[in-house]
């Protein structure tokens, strides 16, 4: 049994896409913090002013965002995907590069056995394709998927294989 393997090399996302990727971060961490202080203050909060308090937990989040963007070890990582197809199955394999090299996330399909096909929209400059799993939809995002993406020339033909490899439907 013989092995293709299909290597894509990952994208380093743009400094806008950075920047938004920062303001995420931040307002989820401002929410979160900005809610827990108005709810349960602490003795030197409960003097303040709620604008001040504001503008501290703005600053402080936006900080960090860039911390969770820029500085952190998987962030500088760039991550690359190979695509191993065999007769009775395909894997992703992503392999961290740089500090996240110790990462390895491997997720396989079977044939027979595919029970969820989704089309992947490729936002935030990421590649378009399709993602497909052995388990249900929400179940894929949990447990990872096996991504497809259109920029490789076997985009079609192994979309038709992963089609016919679908579970059979009980009902």
């Amino acid at each position: 049994m013989e092995t293709h393997v299909i290597e894509i090399h990952g994208l380093k996302p743009s400094l806008k896409i950075k920047a938004a990727t920062v303001l995420v971060y931040a307002g989820l961490y401002f929410v979160i913090w900005f809610t827990w202080t108005l709810l349960w203050p602490s003795s030197g909060e409960k003097a303040r002013d709620p604008l001040s308090i504001a503008i501290q937990g703005g600053v402080i989040a936006v900080i960090w965002g860039a911390f969770m963007v820029f500085a952190t070890p998987i962030s500088r990582t760039n991550r690359n995907y190979k695509l191993l197809v065999e007769e009775e199955s395909i894997t992703g394999v992503t392999d961290g590069t740089g500090l996240g090299r110790w990462c390895t996330l491997r997720r396989t399909i079977r044939k027979g056995k595919v029970r969820t096909i989704f089309g992947i929209a490729g936002r935030l400059g990421g590649l378009r394709g399709i993602g497909a799993s052995e388990r249900s939809r929400l179940g894929a995002w949990f447990w990872g998927f096996v991504f497809l993406p259109e920029s490789m020339p076997e985009y079609e033909h192994l979309k038709n294989v992963l089609g016919g490899w679908r579970a059979p439907v009980n009902h």
